[in-house]
Protein backbone atom coordinates (compact mmCIF):
# COMPACT_ATOMS: atom_id res chain seq x y z
CA UNK A 1 0.00 0.00 0.00
CA UNK A 2 1.20 3.49 -0.81
CA UNK A 3 1.72 6.09 1.92
CA UNK A 4 1.15 9.82 1.61
CA UNK A 5 2.96 12.47 3.68
CA UNK A 6 1.39 13.03 7.12
CA UNK A 7 -1.41 15.57 7.56
CA UNK A 8 -2.14 17.78 10.57
CA UNK A 9 -5.80 17.71 11.73
CA UNK A 10 -6.10 21.47 11.05
CA UNK A 11 -4.66 21.37 7.53
CA UNK A 12 -6.62 21.44 4.30
CA UNK A 13 -4.44 19.63 1.76
CA UNK A 14 -4.62 18.14 -1.71
CA UNK A 15 -3.23 14.72 -2.57
CA UNK A 16 -2.77 13.09 -5.96
CA UNK A 17 -2.72 9.64 -7.53
CA UNK A 18 -0.79 9.23 -10.80
CA UNK A 19 -2.29 6.60 -13.15
CA UNK A 20 -0.03 7.37 -16.16
CA UNK A 21 1.72 3.97 -16.18
CA UNK A 22 -1.54 2.01 -16.25
CA UNK A 23 -3.17 4.28 -18.83
CA UNK A 24 -0.18 4.42 -21.18
CA UNK A 25 0.36 0.64 -21.00
CA UNK A 26 -3.21 0.09 -22.21
CA UNK A 27 -3.59 3.18 -24.42
CA UNK A 28 -6.54 4.15 -22.25
CA UNK A 29 -7.77 7.26 -20.44
CA UNK A 30 -9.61 8.02 -17.22
CA UNK A 31 -13.21 9.21 -17.55
CA UNK A 32 -14.30 9.05 -13.90
CA UNK A 33 -12.58 9.05 -10.49
CA UNK A 34 -14.09 8.20 -7.10
CA UNK A 35 -12.51 8.42 -3.64
CA UNK A 36 -13.52 6.37 -0.59
CA UNK A 37 -12.36 6.54 3.03
CA UNK A 38 -12.25 2.94 4.29
CA UNK A 39 -14.00 2.54 7.67
CA UNK A 40 -15.13 6.16 7.46
CA UNK A 41 -16.10 7.58 10.87
CA UNK A 42 -16.64 11.12 9.59
CA UNK A 43 -13.51 12.62 11.17
CA UNK A 44 -11.62 12.95 7.85
CA UNK A 45 -13.53 14.80 5.14
CA UNK A 46 -13.24 14.66 1.37
CA UNK A 47 -13.96 18.26 0.37
CA UNK A 48 -13.57 17.79 -3.36
CA UNK A 49 -11.89 15.66 -5.98
CA UNK A 50 -11.23 15.65 -9.70
CA UNK A 51 -9.13 14.64 -12.67
CA UNK A 52 -6.25 16.20 -14.56
CA UNK A 53 -5.03 14.01 -17.42
CA UNK A 54 -3.78 10.72 -15.97
CA UNK A 55 -3.88 12.10 -12.42
CA UNK A 56 -6.72 12.08 -9.93
CA UNK A 57 -6.71 14.34 -6.90
CA UNK A 58 -8.56 14.78 -3.63
CA UNK A 59 -8.77 17.65 -1.11
CA UNK A 60 -8.92 16.53 2.54
CA UNK A 61 -9.69 18.25 5.84
CA UNK A 62 -9.88 17.10 9.44
CA UNK A 63 -8.86 13.73 10.82
CA UNK A 64 -8.07 12.58 14.35
CA UNK A 65 -4.53 12.96 15.74
CA UNK A 66 -2.65 9.65 15.75
CA UNK A 67 -5.06 7.87 13.41
CA UNK A 68 -4.18 6.27 10.10
CA UNK A 69 -6.75 6.43 7.30
CA UNK A 70 -6.93 4.19 4.28
CA UNK A 71 -8.26 5.90 1.18
CA UNK A 72 -9.09 4.12 -2.06
CA UNK A 73 -9.18 5.76 -5.46
CA UNK A 74 -11.29 3.99 -8.09
CA UNK A 75 -10.95 5.13 -11.68
CA UNK A 76 -13.08 4.16 -14.65
CA UNK A 77 -11.56 4.29 -18.13
CA UNK A 78 -12.84 4.93 -21.64
CA UNK A 79 -11.88 1.32 -22.44
CA UNK A 80 -14.26 -0.03 -19.79
CA UNK A 81 -11.60 -0.83 -17.19
CA UNK A 82 -11.91 -0.15 -13.46
CA UNK A 83 -8.78 0.27 -11.35
CA UNK A 84 -8.51 0.56 -7.54
CA UNK A 85 -5.48 1.82 -5.62
CA UNK A 86 -5.30 2.35 -1.85
CA UNK A 87 -3.09 4.68 0.15
CA UNK A 88 -2.41 5.25 3.86
CA UNK A 89 -2.61 8.74 5.35
CA UNK A 90 -1.48 9.35 8.94
CA UNK A 91 -2.92 12.37 10.77
CA UNK A 92 -0.58 13.84 13.39
CA UNK A 93 -0.19 17.19 15.16
CA UNK A 94 2.75 19.04 13.62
Amino acid sequence: MLKWPDKDPDERLDYMMNWAREMQARNDSIIKSEWFIVDDDGSLTIESDGLSGHKSYVWLTGGDHGRGYQLTNRVHTSGGRIFDRSVLLLVVEK
